[in-house]
């Protein structure tokens, strides 16, 4: 047989291998529905629930928020992020403050998850 037949399937079996081990480093957790009232006049308080492998342990510091009040983006010192505990296993709340009342009818939120690799998910209240 040719070494020309061995080509597809080594680069094959390398692009799996490869897959494998960028794998290995995933975080494997999933973002829900958003939580919470979003009113005019009131600063933004919604919670995203997160669905954690049972053997992953995330921080406050893998998630990161931007909070758009129509195309106004607001001050990022204004938004807070942070991780709370639920009583169920493996799954969490990320809690989205800001400061600012809301003065707009459409609400943002671009929400990044993940200390290794990024995901994110836009919600629009």
């Amino acid at each position: 047989m040719p070494i020309a037949s061995f080509v597809p399937i080594l680069s094959q079996r390398l692009l799996a291998s490869l897959i494998l081990l960028g794998c290995m480093q995933c975080q494997a957790f999933t973002l829900g529905q958003v939580q919470g009232a979003v009113l005019l006049g009131r600063p933004l308080n919604v919670a995203v629930p997160v669905q954690l492998d049972p053997n992953e342990v995330v921080t406050s510091a893998c998630f990161e928020a931007d909070v758009f009040h129509g195309d106004t983006r607001q001050d990022p010192a204004g938004v807070s992020v942070r991780l709370e505990p639920t009583s169920l296993p493996s799954t969490s709340l990320v809690r989205v403050t800001s400061r600012t009342r809301i003065d707009e009818p459409i609400v943002t939120v671009y929400l990044r998850a993940g200390c290794a690799q990024m995901i994110s998910r836009r919600y629009s209240l």
